[in-house]
């Protein structure tokens, strides 16, 4: 789980931990990663993806019911 506390969205961070969990994760040229982020949260999908992550899926009620999430992935280079 990520997150930024609100006073300090916007300042970077979260594009900065999500470029060291890209450039730790796996060494595999054709790599994915995935994530998901709550569809009440547009600030983090729109983040995700200006970093490249594209929607493949939505989960209904993933961990609660009337939460939607969506799924994203990235192909690595």
């Amino acid at each position: 789980m990520v997150a930024v506390k609100e006073e300090y969205r916007s300042c970077g961070i979260g594009k900065q931990l999500m470029k060291f969990f890209e450039d730790n994760a796996s060494d595999s040229s054709s790599a994915k990663y995935f994530l998901t982020v709550d569809d009440f949260n547009p600030g983090a999908r729109k983040l995700y993806e200006n970093l490249g992550y594209k929607c493949v899926g939505e989960l209904p009620d993933f961990y609660k019911k009337g939460i939607n999430c969506y799924l994203m992935m990235k192909r690595r280079g």
